[in-house]
């Protein structure tokens, strides 16, 4: 006898589109369920097994544990699957954190547009969004550079045009000697 689970093939549009009482926290900026739609198509598994898995991770239950106890609210999800989501969700955790630093730059220096704001929270590869972060990234400030700020320049400046290099002195015997003929330095040594 055929009989059909609530998270088969036939039933995932169902699934997808039933509103869930297990939802996920959302990462700030983003609104809330984003993360678990995004797993849940990138990982072609039903959305309310996703979200009942995000929620019993987010409540600090392991792998292990959601696997073998929890089958019932994940929809038998097998160990495999349920890190597979764990580790995607770890992935858009710190991408939503690296995104909230990118954007505090960029609203920091003035340039921040509503336009490059949606583009930001819209990127969901970490590559894609330091490639539109890269103009925006300040660059490393070097001695010299904070010398400047400083108004060190011209005291530099005058320092290099009076300064002259001037030839050593041979005072007394150079510190470094050639070894005498005839005797090594392990003279001593030998009997």
């Amino acid at each position: 006898m055929n009989k059909q689970t609530p998270y088969s093939k036939e039933n995932e549009y169902k699934n997808n589109s039933e509103p869930s009482a297990n939802r996920t926290l959302p990462i700030s900026g983003e609104p809330e369920g984003a993360n678990a739609s995004f797993i849940s198509h990138s990982l072609s598994l039903p959305l309310q097994s996703v979200s009942a898995v995000l929620t019993l991770l987010n409540e600090g239950c392991t792998i292990p544990f959601i696997s073998r106890y929890r089958k019932e609210r994940t929809g038998n999800l097998d160990e495999v699957q349920i890190t597979n989501i764990s580790d995607l969700y770890n992935r858009l955790k710190e991408l939503g954190k690296r995104k909230e630093t990118i954007l505090k730059t960029i609203r920091e220096q003035e340039k921040l547009t509503a336009e490059l704001e949606a583009k930001i929270w819209s990127c969901m590869d970490s590559t894609e969004l330091e490639d539109i972060y890269l103009p925006y990234k300040p660059k490393r400030r070097t001695r010299a550079q904070i010398a400047r700020e400083q108004g060190l320049e011209p005291l530099a400046l005058a320092i290099m045009r009076e300064a002259s290099p001037q030839p050593l002195r041979k005072e007394g015997r150079s510190a470094t000697r050639a070894p005498r003929r005839g005797r090594s330095a392990y003279a001593h040594t030998r009997g």
